[in-house]
C-alpha cells in the first residue's frame, strides 16, 4: 500500500507522511508553500510563486529562495512533487489528503435543501474536520500576497464552517436531539461568540437535556458577550426564553409499566421521525381495540420525554363520561389547578400557549365533538404537541395518522425473533413460571397467526398454559373463530380473532368468575379492593382468578382496572340480565355516594389532603354514579353526598361540571317529586355555583324558591337553611349591599352556632367577616376572622387556616398596618404553595403586594403584583388580574414611570369591564384618579382626579377600601386646588355611572398629562 501524505490546515498547520509528522522545514514559508500547492490543487508558474512568497525582495532573491525551498520540499515530499523548469504542483495522482478539500466536499454534499439524514451525515463529518481557521498560528514575514490569500481563505472556510455548524443545530433541535445540538451550538459559539440566536438554540437544548442551571448560565454569558462586543442587550425573545426556562419544571407523567415493553422497534422509529418533524403538531395511533396503542403511545412518550422542555403528560380518558370533563381531566393530569370562574377548555388553552410539552390523550374514540376540541388546542397552544390514540382517525388538518396492527407474528413452526411470540411467552410464564416454549413453538406460532399478533387477545390467551397445552388453546380459539365466521362471513378475520379470544376466556371461567367479571363493567376508571368485593360481589380469591387469567388488572398501587375493551365485553355479558344489571347499578351508586359523604368532614379538617385525593381518584365512579341515579328518576339516592361533592368541587375549581351535576340533577328531582327538601338542597348548590360564576341574577331566584322549602322541611333542617342565607350573603357582598349581606351572615353564623359543628361555625365566622371588613368595620371583622382561624388551626383545616390568615392580612391593610398585612400574607402564601393552591396564592400575593406598595417598597411590590398576575393569567382569574394590574399602575405611578402605570390601570379597567366586574371597575377608577391627580398634574386632570373620587366615594358599591383610597385622594386634591372647581367636578362625578367613566377612560389611550 502505497504510503500517503496527510496536511491538515484547519486550526493549525500538520504534515505526516503516515504517523510520522515532519518538522524538518528551513522556514514557515516552506509549509505555507505546501499548503498553497495543496489547496489550489493545480500548477503554478515559478514566476507566481516567487512573488507569492517573497514578493517584498528582489526577483533574483525571491527565485533563490523558492529554488531552496523547492529543494527542502524535494527532500522531504519527492514522491508527491511535480517540478519543472517552468512550474511547481502536487501529483494529482499521489495519496494525498487535505483536511480542506474533504472539508469542502462533504459541504457540497450535504449541504442540499431540504436537508436529509444522509445529507446531516455529511454535514457533521464537514463539521469534525473544522478544528479551527485556517493556518492558525503561522506567521509568513514579507509575503503580503500570500497573506491577502490565506485570509481570504481564512474567512470563505469560516463562513462555510458557521453555514455548517447552524445547519446542523437547527437539525438537531427539531429532531429533539439535545446533546448533539449543544455540540454543534457550543462549537459555533466558539468561532463566532456574538450570535445571539446561536445562544437561544444552545439554552433551549440545555434545558431539553434537564440541563437548567447551565442553560441559565448561557443567558448571562450572552448578556456580557454582546454588551462586550456590541454595546447592546439581549433581545426581548432571548429574555422571554430565559424566563421561560427559568419558570419550566419538566415533569414527566407516564404511567408505571406493569411488563416489559416487547417489539415494535419499526413503529417506534416511525413514530420518532415524525416527532423530529417539526411540521407534525398532532399524531393519532389508529387500531382496533386491544391492539396495543396505549402500550405504544406510553413507549414513544417516554423516549421522546427529553425533546420537550416541559416533559410529556399521559392523560387516560376512558373514564371520562363526556367531552365536558376531558379538559379537568387533562388539568388534573398535568398537575394545573382550575379557577371555576373560567371555563376549563380556556384555562387549560391559557396554561398550555406558553409550554412545550407532549400530551398523549389516550382512549379519545369514545367522546362525540373531541376533533374540534383536539384542533383548537393545536391552534392556541403552538409548542404542544398531541398524541391520540383512538380506534379512528380524528380527521382534522395536519393530522398524521399511524396505524397501528398486531404484532409480528412468526410465519413458521420457528417463533424465535417474532415480538408476538416473545409477548405470548412472557405472559405464559407469568402464569406458569415454568413455561418452556420450546416443544410448543409450531402452536405458539398458531396462537399467534390466529389473533394476529393482537397483544391483549395473546396475553388472555397465555394466561391458560396451567391448564390446557398451547395445541389445545389453540384449538378452542379457532373453534370460536370458526362460530363467529359462520354468524358474520362479513367480519374480517382479524376483527373475529379478539372476541374469539374473549369468548374463549369467558367460556372457561367458572360461575362465580363470569358473575364478578361481568359486574366489574358497572365501574368507570378501576375501583379500590373494597369496592370491588362491595359491587362486584366477588371474594378476594376470584379476584385473584381474574387477574391470573389477564381479564382483570392491578396496577402497583393495589387498584383493580379493566382494559377498555374487555369493560365493553363485560358490560355486554352484564346487560344480558337486566335484572342483575340494574341491581349492580344501584349497588355502585350507593357504594360511591357513601364513599363520598364519609368524607364530608374530613374535607375541612386535617385529613382533607387525603380526602381529596381520594374523591379524585374515584371521581369517574361518581359521576357514573350521578348519572344513574339522575337518569333513572332517583336523584334522591345523592342526597348523603350533596354537600361532599359541592366541597370539593368548589376546591378543585371544577365550577362549571358542579353546575351542570346540580342542575340534572335538581331536574330531574322536580320532575319526580316536585318542590322536595331534596330538590331545595338541590337549587340551593347550583346557586351557589351560579355565584362561583358571577352569575349572580341568576343565582337569587333559586334561592328565593329554595329557602321557603327548606325553612318548612320535616324534619328541620337548619343547616341547609344556614347554607342559604350563606349563599345569599355571598350574593348581596358581589353586588355591593353589605348591609344586607351582614344581616343574611348574622341569620347563618346563629344556625350554625345552635348546630354546634366548628367546620360551619368557622365557614360563617368568615362570611361575616368580610362583610364587616367591607363596611370598614376592621376591628370587629379582624375578631371574627381571629374567632374563625382558632377554629380551624383546631381542626387542623389548612386551607381554611391559609384562607384565615389571608384575610386578616386584608384587615391588616386597610387598618394600615402594612408590615402586619405582609407577615399574614407571607405565611399564607407558604400554606397556599404547600396546598398547590395557586389561585390562594395569586389573592394573597396581591394584598402582600399592596402592603409593599404603601411601605414605599416598590421592587418587592412590583414582584409580588407581577407574580400574581402571572398565576391569574394562568388559571383564567381575571377579577384578581384586574386588581393586580391597578396595582401595578399604582406602583409605576410612584417610580415615575406614567407612562406604564397608564398603560396598567387602562388595562385594569378594560379586564373589569370585560368580566363585569363592578368592585374591579371601581378600584381600578380610583387608581386612574390617583394617577390624574398627582402632584404636579394638571387642573384639567386634577378635576378629572376629582370626579371619579367623587363617583367611588359615593357609590353605594364601594367597599371602605376604596373609600379610604378615595377620601385621601380627594382631601390632597383640594389642599392644592381650587374649592369651587373641584366642588363641581365632584358634583359631575356623583351623578356617573362607573361603567360610563371607565368607558370614557379607556378612550384616551395617552397617558394623563
Amino acid at each position: 500500500m502505497a504510503t500517503e501524505l496527510r496536511i491538515r490546515l484547519l486550526g493549525g498547520l500538520d504534515v505526516a507522511l503516515e504517523d510520522a509528522r515532519l518538522t524538518d522545514f528551513v522556514s514557515n514559508k516552506v509549509p505555507a508553500l505546501l499548503a498553497y500547492l495543496a489547496v489550489t490543487r493545480r500548477p503554478h508558474q515559478r514566476e507566481a510563486l516567487a512573488g507569492l512568497l517573497w514578493g517584498e525582495r528582489a526577483e533574483a532573491d525571491a527565485r533563490n529562495n523558492l529554488r531552496q525551498a523547492l529543494s527542502n520540499l524535494r527532500q522531504l515530499l519527492a514522491p508527491f512533487l511535480m517540478i519543472t523548469r517552468d512550474s511547481v504542483a502536487l501529483d494529482p495522482s499521489a495519496a494525498v489528503g487535505v483536511d480542506v478539500l474533504a472539508f469542502e466536499e462533504h459541504f457540497r454534499a450535504g449541504g442540499g435543501a431540504p436537508l436529509t439524514p444522509a445529507g446531516a451525515a455529511r454535514l457533521s463529518e464537514a463539521a469534525a474536520l473544522y478544528q479551527g481557521d485556517f493556518l492558525a498560528g503561522l506567521a509568513v514575514r514579507d509575503a503580503p500576497e500570500f497573506e491577502d490569500w490565506m485570509l481570504a481563505q481564512r474567512s470563505r472556510l469560516r463562513e462555510l464552517a458557521l453555514h455548517t455548524l447552524h445547519t446542523l443545530t437547527q437539525w438537531h433541535m427539531v429532531r429533539g436531539e439535545a446533546a448533539a445540538a449543544i455540540d454543534t451550538a457550543t462549537r459555533l459559539l466558539s468561532i463566532e461568540a456574538w450570535r445571539e440566536e446561536v445562544y437561544r438554540q444552545l439554552m433551549l437544548a440545555l434545558a431539553r437535556s434537564g440541563q437548567r442551571s447551565a442553560a441559565l448560565a448561557q443567558y448571562e454569558l450572552c448578556r456580557r458577550v454582546l454588551d462586550k462586543e456590541l454595546a447592546v442587550t439581549p433581545s426581548s425573545e432571548t429574555t422571554a426564553l430565559f424566563q421561560r426556562i427559568q419558570a419550566a419544571r419538566r415533569q414527566v407523567r407516564l404511567p408505571s409499566a406493569a411488563t416489559p415493553f416487547v417489539g415494535r422497534a419499526a413503529e417506534l422509529a416511525e413514530i420518532a421521525a415524525l416527532m423530529a418533524d417539526p411540521t407534525c403538531r398532532l399524531i393519532t395511533l389508529s387500531g382496533p381495540g386491544g391492539c396495543g396503542k396505549t402500550r405504544l403511545a406510553q413507549e414513544a412518550a417516554a423516549r421522546a420525554a427529553d425533546a420537550f422542555l416541559h416533559g410529556v403528560c399521559f392523560v387516560p380518558l376512558a373514564g371520562a363520561g363526556a367531552l365536558e370533563v376531558a379538559p379537568s381531566t387533562v388539568a388534573e393530569a398535568l398537575g394545573l389547578a382550575l379557577s371555576g370562574k373560567i371555563d376549563p377548555r380556556d384555562q387549560l388553552r391559557t396554561h398550555l400557549r406558553d409550554k412545550e410539552v407532549l400530551l398523549v390523550l389516550d382512549n379519545l374514540e369514545h367522546l362525540p365533538g373531541a376533533g374540534e376540541w383536539v384542533a383548537d388546542l393545536v391552534e392556541a397552544c403552538p409548542d404542544v404537541r398531541l398524541m391520540v390514540t383512538s380506534r379512528e382517525r380524528l380527521n382534522l388538518y395536519g393530522e398524521r395518522l399511524f396505524e397501528v396492527g398486531g404484532l409480528e407474528a412468526p410465519p413458521a413452526p420457528d417463533t424465535a425473533g417474532y415480538s408476538a411470540a416473545q409477548l405470548f411467552v412472557n405472559a405464559a410464564r407469568a402464569a406458569q413460571p415454568g413455561f418452556q416454549p420450546e416443544a410448543q413453538a409450531a402452536a405458539v406460532g398458531r396462537i399467534c397467526r390466529l389473533v394476529d399478533g393482537h397483544p391483549l387477545a395473546l396475553e388472555l390467551a397465555a394466561t391458560w398454559v396451567r391448564q390446557l397445552t398451547c395445541q389445545e388453546i389453540a384449538d378452542e380459539i379457532e373453534r370460536n373463530l370458526g362460530f363467529l365466521a359462520t354468524a358474520q362471513t362479513n367480519v374480517p378475520a382479524r376483527h373475529r380473532s379478539l372476541p374469539a379470544a374473549f369468548e374463549h376466556s369467558w367460556n372457561l371461567l367458572i360461575a362465580d368468575e363470569r358473575r364478578a367479571f361481568a359486574r366489574l363493567a358497572v365501574f368507570s376508571g378501576g375501583c379500590e379492593r373494597e369496592a370491588a368485593l362491595a359491587v362486584a360481589q366477588g371474594s378476594l380469591p376470584i379476584l385473584a382468578a381474574l387477574c391470573d387469567k389477564s381479564l382483570l388488572r392491578r396496577d402497583p398501587a393495589g387498584r383493580y382496572g379493566l382494559h377498555e375493551l374487555l369493560r365493553q365485553y363485560a358490560q355486554d355479558k352484564l346487560s344480558q340480565d337486566p335484572q342483575q344489571a340494574a341491581e349492580v347499578q344501584a349497588q355502585h351508586c350507593a357504594y360511591f355516594v357513601a364513599f363520598a359523604g364519609a368524607r364530608q368532614d374530613a374535607l375541612g379538617d386535617a385529613r382533607q389532603a387525603a380526602a381529596q385525593r381520594e374523591l379524585a381518584a374515584e371521581m369517574n365512579n361518581v359521576r357514573a354514579a350521578w348519572s344513574w341515579a339522575v337518569t333513572s328518576g332517583r336523584p334522591a339516592l345523592l342526597q348523603p353526598a350533596l354537600e361532599a361533592l359541592r366541597i370539593f368541587l368548589e376546591h378543585q375549581g371544577w365550577y362549571a361540571e358542579a353546575l351542570r351535576l346540580f342542575e340534572t340533577a335538581a331536574e330531574a328531582e322536580r320532575t319526580a317529586a316536585g318542590d322536595s327538601p331534596c330538590l331545595a338542597q338541590l337549587l340551593v348548590r347550583c346557586a351557589w355555583f351560579q355565584h362561583r360564576l358571577d352569575r349572580f341574577e341568576a343565582a337569587r331566584p333559586l334561592l328565593e324558591r329554595a329557602l321557603p322549602i327548606l325553612r318548612a322541611a320535616q324534619p328541620p333542617l337548619p343547616a341547609d337553611v344556614a347554607f342559604g342565607l350563606m349563599c345569599l350573603g355571598n350574593i348581596s357582598r358581589a353586588v355591593g349591599d353589605f348591609a344586607s349581606a351582614l344581616g343574611y351572615y348574622q341569620q347563618c353564623l346563629s344556625l350554625y352556632r345552635a348546630g354546634g359543628d366548628p367546620r360551619e361555625i368557622a365557614f360563617s365566622l368568615n362570611g361575616l367577616a368580610t362583610a364587616h371588613a367591607e363596611l370598614g368595620l376592621f376591628a370587629e371583622a379582624e375578631r371574627l376572622h381571629l374567632e374563625s382561624l382558632a377554629l380551624r388551626r383546631e381542626l387542623g383545616d389548612r386551607r381554611g387556616v391559609a384562607t384565615g390568615l389571608a384575610n386578616l392580612g386584608f384587615i391588616a391593610l386597610g387598618q394600615a398596618r402594612y408590615a402586619d398585612a405582609k407577615a399574614y400574607s407571607r405565611e399564607a402564601v407558604g400554606v397556599f404553595r404547600e396546598l398547590a393552591y395557586p389561585m390562594g396564592v395569586a389573592v394573597t400575593l396581591n394584598n402582600w403586594g399592596v402592603a409593599c406598595q404603601m411601605l414605599g417598597e416598590y421592587t418587592e411590590a412590583r414582584a409580588c403584583l407581577q407574580e400574581c398576575l402571572a398565576l391569574c393569567q394562568e388559571v383564567g382569574h381575571r377579577h384578581i388580574a384586574a386588581h393586580a394590574l391597578a396595582s401595578l399602575g399604582g406602583v409605576a405611578g410612584a417610580l415615575g414611570d406614567h407612562h406604564e402605570a397608564w398603560q396598567h390601570t387602562r388595562t385594569a379597567l378594560q379586564t373589569a369591564r370585560e368580566i363585569h366586574s363592578l368592585s374591579a371597575t371601581l378600584f381600578g377608577l380610583v387608581s386612574a384618579a390617583g394617577l390624574l391627580g398627582r402632584p404636579g398634574a394638571s387642573q384639567p386632570a386634577a378635576e378629572q382626579a376629582a370626579e371619579l373620587a367623587a363617583l367611588v366615594l359615593h357609590h353605594p358599591a364601594t367597599n371602605q377600601e376604596n373609600k379610604d383610597r378615595a377620601a385621601r385622594l380627594m382631601a390632597g386634591l383640594e389642599a392644592r386646588w381650587p374649592a369651587a372647581r373641584l366642588a363641581a367636578a365632584q358634583a359631575q362625578g356623583r351623578a356617573r355611572s362607573p361603567e360610563d367613566a371607565a368607558d370614557d377612560l379607556l378612550l384616551n389611550a395617552a397617558p394623563p398629562s
